[in-house]
């Protein structure tokens, strides 16, 4: 079962960090003075996009990594699922203009990713994995409360405790990719 995750961690290394690098690439090339095809412009309509296609590709990453831990046997699989059913309902909502009743379920999926997360921390096989997972889970949990008690004078902290809590998603990830793939 574990061996089988080795997909998951693959999955979640490569979607994180093609789309932090395309953030990177986009806004730094297109202050450049050379001409730049028009899907690599950091333009608003493009950052949607990425977002949809990387939002589209982790939650089928999720939902992979709960079917994985349910055939295993760890009832704990179901955790990511209602996440991705959740978030699935409430961009649902939203888009039919319904606010209210998707602010509460998509409160529900950032909840559920939080748990998410603990499970990922119950399942790593390295130390190293599983610390990082913490601490990607802990600056999970603080960004709400910090963003809610300091509003947009806080917005740029908020930024980069994202940045970092995805960069030691990506190392876990990593790590246990190595350890899946090579190690055992």
């Amino acid at each position: 079962m574990v061996r089988s995750l080795f997909w998951f961690y693959a999955g979640f290394v490569f979607v994180s960090f093609a789309s932090s690098l395309w953030l990177l690439l986009s806004s730094v090339l297109t202050v450049m003075p050379i001409p730049l095809p028009y899907w690599l412009l950091y333009t608003p309509g493009n950052i949607v996009v990425a977002g949809v296609v990387v939002a589209a590709l982790m939650l089928a990453l999720y939902t992979y990594l709960g079917v994985v831990l349910v055939l295993g046997k760890l009832s704990r699989g179901f955790v990511p699922i209602t996440m991705v059913i959740a978030f699935v309902i409430g961009f649902a909502l939203l888009l039919a203009g319904l606010a209210i009743p998707a602010l509460v379920i998509l409160v529900i999926a950032y909840v559920m990713l939080i748990g998410t997360y603990a499970v990922l921390i119950s399942v790593a096989t390295t130390r190293a994995s599983k610390a990082l997972w913490g601490v990607a889970t802990i600056i999970l949990t603080l960004i709400p409360p910090i963003l809610i008690g300091g509003g947009l004078a806080v917005i740029d902290y908020v930024k980069y405790m994202a940045i970092i809590e995805q960069a030691t998603t990506i190392i876990a990830s990593a790590v246990e990719a190595w350890k899946l793939g090579v190690g055992q």
